[in-house]
């Protein structure tokens, strides 16, 4: 099986749980601020849209950066 060598870290889904739930207040609180202050409803749809055509840069981000802290922490291990 080609998943079983992937090194999936909890830091990596950590990071995507994150964005997740801080994209969801992000745009909660755009929907909230249009219509209280009855701005044009696009805009919601103007943030939702940036939001998910930003997850692939944050996936890619995430993904290196949870395996560097992975290698660090590695080496950071043999040192000892």
């Amino acid at each position: 099986m080609a998943f079983k060598n992937l090194n999936l870290n909890k830091q990596f889904f950590s990071y995507l749980a994150t964005y997740l739930v801080g994209s969801w207040s992000i745009i909660q609180f755009v929907e909230w601020f249009c219509k209280r202050y009855d701005f044009s409803n696009n805009w919601t749809d103007i943030i939702a849209l940036g939001l998910v055509l930003l997850l692939p840069s944050v996936l890619l981000y995430s993904w290196i950066h949870a395996d560097e802290a992975h290698q660090f922490k590695r080496q950071r291990r043999r040192r000892r």
